[in-house]
């Protein structure tokens, strides 16, 4: 098996190595909500549409919901969630430096200056994450 460096996320991890990554096709995406257009619309009107990851020098910012389906039934949003939720309770846990984050609905922004080690590992997981739905989910997930 060949990992690749995707398009979508061809990031650096904060550990300094290149994030490998393999594609699922579109044959392996469920696409529920894709076929429902009106549902697609209406939820951009909402207000809805994607999330934003920004990778700044000293901050990581998500925000901003998918559209990818309604509230509580999308598994794009929630996938982002989980990850940011997770990577926010670790820091909490697991590491001692005590990163300062904002976690909200549709708003997780975390201060990356001076992190550990560990607190590094941690955020490399949760890029890899995020940038595995980017890939499987692009027009729901930007990643800049």
């Amino acid at each position: 098996m060949s990992a690749h460096v995707s398009n979508t996320c061809a990031i650096m991890l904060t550990s300094g190595r290149e994030r490998k990554s393999k594609k699922i096709g579109k044959e392996n995406k469920p696409d529920d909500a894709l076929e429902n257009k009106n549902n697609r619309e209406k939820i951009v009107k909402e207000g809805c549409g994607l999330i934003e990851v920004s990778i700044l020098k000293d901050e990581i910012r998500v925000f901003g919901h998918a559209g990818y389906a309604p509230s509580g039934q999308d598994i794009v949003c929630a996938g982002v969630a989980a990850l940011s939720q997770t990577l926010a309770a670790s820091l909490d846990n697991l590491v001692e430096d005590n990163p300062e984050y904002t976690l909200d609905s549709g708003v997780f922004i975390l201060k990356t200056k001076d992190l550990s080690e560990k607190a590094k590992l941690l955020v490399d997981s949760f890029f890899i994450g995020v940038c595995g739905i980017a890939d499987t989910y692009p027009d729901y997930v930007r990643i800049t």
